[in-house]
């Protein structure tokens, strides 16, 4: 997979993290209330599910340091 063919994912998941980063503490609380309340299977899905996104998400291509192109 490209770098290029995973730009549509990379939007989403910016916008999802400032979303839960600017919410409130309470409704944090609740998720992590309502995830720990979970069977293990359950669990075992969403955990699996969050890291197929990071693995979709990531690339093999090695960055450049910035400071040594100038």
């Amino acid at each position: 997979m490209e770098v290029h063919d995973k730009t549509p994912y990379v939007l989403p998941a910016i916008l999802f993290g400032f979303i839960l980063h600017f919410s409130p503490i309470i409704l944090k609380e609740k998720i992590t209330l309502w995830f720990s309340k979970q069977s293990f299977v359950v669990q075992a899905i969403l955990v699996s599910l969050v890291i197929t996104c990071v693995l979709i998400l990531n690339t093999q291509r090695t960055v450049p340091f910035i400071y040594f192109q100038f």
